[in-house]
């Protein structure tokens, strides 16, 4: 009994051991280089950003002063989120190396084949672009494989909870207040709903920049219902037409700032706060 003892003891201590190893850092004492994937500041210059996991893909392509999801109609994407994603890539870490891509070509489901890597592909105004592929996670999810270049690396310390494809967790909810940084209903010089004068301090006015969209809005041939025309100081007319999408729950909104449009489906009681 008392070898039996110490036998389960000493299992218990192998497994403590290397319960407590999985969470240390495996890269610490390898050959570190300390770098930042990309520049900061070239966010700025991004013209799309796609984002991969398994089979789902989102594309955001930089549409005039907004970010808008490439599928599901035309609906801003968050600025906030999607410039957090790439401060996150811009960060400065250390990572080890782990091999060249060459020479690994018959080994990559080694660091990628679990099913839970993760593609970041981008591309630039000027036509230049450029990936990364975040592969295989250690035990206690502290550490990454990643594909950048010609190279493979093991990193620790992303973000883990940026790494979404989900269109919610990306999309812009709100229609005007965030997606139109620059306009401000403090700023707004005239007002018309239906055709007939608004009081620039009027609750339809404000709600404008308050909508909050219930899903995307595919391209097609809707009935108008309703039309706010908002004239701004600076000369931006913004001009929200209501649709009629066939729906007992949802109308849709044609959004077009000095040109520039996108589609938005909102709630029954939305539209009725916004049109009534």
């Amino acid at each position: 009994m008392k070898k039996k003892n110490l036998f389960c003891s000493a299992v218990i201590c192998i497994l403590t051991f290397f319960f407590i190893w999985s969470f240390i850092p495996k890269n610490k004492g390898k050959n570190l280089v300390r770098f930042s994937l990309v520049n900061e500041d070239a966010f700025e210059r991004l013209s799309f950003i796609q984002l991969v996991m398994n089979d789902t893909e989102l594309l955001f392509e930089k549409d005039g002063i907004w970010w808008i999801d490439d599928k599901g109609g035309k609906v801003p994407a968050s600025q906030e989120r999607l410039k957090a994603l790439w401060n996150e890539i811009a960060k400065k870490r250390d990572y080890a190396l782990l091999a060249d891509k060459s020479a690994i070509l018959d080994k990559t489901d080694d660091y990628f084949g679990d099913g839970n890597s993760f593609s970041i592909n981008w591309l630039d105004f000027d036509g230049n672009s450029d990936s990364l592929i975040l592969g295989k996670s250690d035990f206690a999810g502290t550490s990454r494989t990643i594909s950048y270049g010609d190279r493979i690396y093991q990193m620790s310390g992303f973000n883990e909870n940026i790494l979404s494809t989900s269109f919610q967790y990306w999309c812009e909810g709100e229609i005007l207040s965030k997606a139109i940084k620059d306009l401000d209903v403090k700023n707004v010089s005239s007002a018309f709903l239906n055709g007939k004068s608004l009081d620039i301090d009027s609750e339809a006015v404000k709600k404008a920049f308050s909508l909050r969209y219930s899903g995307s809005l595919q391209q097609g041939n809707y009935l108008e219902k309703d039309k706010l025309v908002l004239y701004f100081e600076n000369g931006t007319e913004v001009i929200i037409t209501g649709l009629d999408i066939n729906s007992e729950y949802n109308f849709g909104l044609r959004i077009n700032i000095d040109g520039i449009e996108f589609l938005a489906s909102v709630s029954v009681w939305t539209y009725e706060k916004l049109f009534s």
